[in-house]
């Protein structure tokens, strides 16, 4: 499970900012309130299962969840070309930022371990890589393996000539994993809990009797008129008949449908209360084909799953993004870590520390975050929806109504 984020150096993300999926304590939780947790694992640590980043277009929202799809792909992805080079986007506004390494890094819960990996790189090499494991004794995180460009440090004997074999642009976890390297092999299958997307649907999953009646139950209850659903194996679709015509005429291998190039696919098709004539699913709306899409993820999702949804609740209705957020939120055992517009979702069942207002500052396109607890938000006079708009807690767009209209009217 995910305990915070730390990012720096990152597109619109110039100086380090933390995000934080602990549950808030008395005092502030910058600068990592998690160090002062006594005898972890024995305490616990309590964990939000959703985080929101709110503000408006521009502000670099995207650009926070990228970070945990980018870690995913250095650390998970095999690297097969030395000169392949990383992606690395720097904020560019700034000399020195430019040719800087970016600093990412994540604290997380595995095994009921307690870890931290820190990785620093620029589009050609990795300059720094390290995994931390938490000490309870010292309260604080102890280096465990390390690498610094070439060198590695904390690593076994054994795995001398798998260290060799690293490439300057490859992460170490990778290759250590693939030799059962233990650290290593908790830290790379965290990170394939991660999930980018929802339109990933497992047919064999849904298609249970028990997932499948809770589905269509919660699809009914918030106003989804699907009554059953089913899936069907299709060819993907033809070649064109003049292109197929061609090569007939001019080559050997002929154009047929046993050809293993047309592949086969499963489509779902929708049945509604009204009629016996099914639609495939991806002919209705698309906000119905977004929701049933997320609600068949995440009721088939594995334990400790992080979800990265970004825009959640576009092409949907008010009241169906509400009710959605409340099906997140009875979702135990998964994490979300979401992005939206909708300002009317801030006045929801949320606590503070589950919203973050994302803004970017004009002059520099600098973006920077903070959750509505870290801001210190005690006012219990006004909604957050109503202090938002007040601009009392930042991140509201700046738009000149007035220049609008006079630009507007000129000739």
């Amino acid at each position: 499970m995910l305990v915070s984020l730390i990012v720096e150096n990152f597109k619109s993300i110039k100086h380090r900012q933390e995000l934080y999926m602990e549950k808030a304590y008395k005092t502030s939780r910058k600068n990592s309130t998690l160090h002062k947790v006594k005898n972890y694992p024995a305490s616990g640590i309590q964990l939000l299962n959703s985080v929101i980043l709110f503000g408006p277009n521009g502000a670099g929202k995207s650009n926070v969840l990228e970070v945990l799809a980018l870690l995913k792909k250095i650390v998970t992805k095999r690297v097969t070309d030395s000169e392949q080079l990383i992606e690395y986007t720097p904020y560019l506004f700034d000399d020195k930022t430019k040719n800087s390494p970016t600093i990412l890094a994540v604290e997380f819960i595995y095994n009921d371990l307690l870890y931290k990996y820190e990785i620093h790189f620029t589009d050609q090499a990795i300059n720094y890589e390290c995994i931390y494991l938490y000490d309870s004794k010292y309260e604080n995180f102890e280096e465990k393996i390390k690498r610094i460009d070439d060198k590695f440090f904390g690593v076994s004997t054994d795995y001398i000539s798998i260290l060799k074999q690293i490439k300057s642009n490859e992460s170490m976890i990778y290759k250590l994993q693939d030799v059962n390297c233990k650290l290593t092999v908790d830290v790379y299958k965290w990170f394939k809990t991660i999930k980018t997307g929802s339109t990933y649907i497992d047919i064999d999953a849904v298609s249970n009797k028990n997932t499948k009646e809770k589905i269509l139950k919660l699809a009914r209850s918030c106003g989804i008129s699907i009554s059953n659903y089913e899936f069907i194996e299709e060819r993907q679709q033809d070649f064109p008949e003049l292109l197929k015509q061609f090569i007939n005429e001019n080559f050997d291998n002929k154009v047929n449908d046993e050809l293993p190039f047309l592949e086969k696919r499963q489509r779902m098709l929708v049945y509604h209360p009204a009629g016996n004539n099914p639609l495939f699913l991806d002919d209705e709306s698309r906000g119905t084909y977004k929701f049933m899409a997320l609600l068949m993820s995440i009721l088939t999702a594995e334990e400790n799953s992080i979800f990265i949804l970004d825009e959640f609740d576009s092409s949907l209705h008010n009241l169906l993004a509400k009710a959605l957020l409340q099906i997140i939120s009875k979702s135990k055992k998964i994490q979300f870590l979401l992005s939206s517009h909708n300002m009317n979702l801030i006045d929801t069942d949320l606590n503070k520390e589950q919203i973050y207002i994302v803004e970017k500052d004009n002059n520099e396109e600098i973006t920077s975050f903070e959750s509505l607890y870290d801001k210190n938000d005690s006012d219990r006079d006004l909604s957050s929806y109503s202090k938002y708009y007040a601009n009392l807690y930042g991140g509201l767009p700046n738009i000149a109504y007035e220049e609008i209209s006079e630009i507007m009217d000129e000739n």
